[in-house]
């Protein structure tokens, strides 16, 4: 359980620090604790499916220079 909640929050804070500063490793290093999350409980899963989508967006907003959803 608490291996999982800390995938989770360092997969958060990567996401954040990746929007912030558009590094690709900070991406990756997100990437690494999702797939992490997924090995320690099926819910795992479901914040990876979360997260692809996350990173559609926010990739999508840059892209597009939206400002607002």
């Amino acid at each position: 359980e608490m291996l999982f909640i800390m995938t989770i929050a360092g997969s958060i804070y990567f996401f954040i620090k990746w929007t912030k500063s558009n590094s690709y490793l900070n991406l990756i290093i997100a990437a690494i604790f999702v797939s992490a999350s997924t090995l320690t409980r099926y819910e795992g899963y479901l914040f990876t499916l979360s997260s692809i989508i996350f990173v559609a967006l926010v990739a999508l907003i840059k892209t597009k220079k939206i400002n607002t959803i």
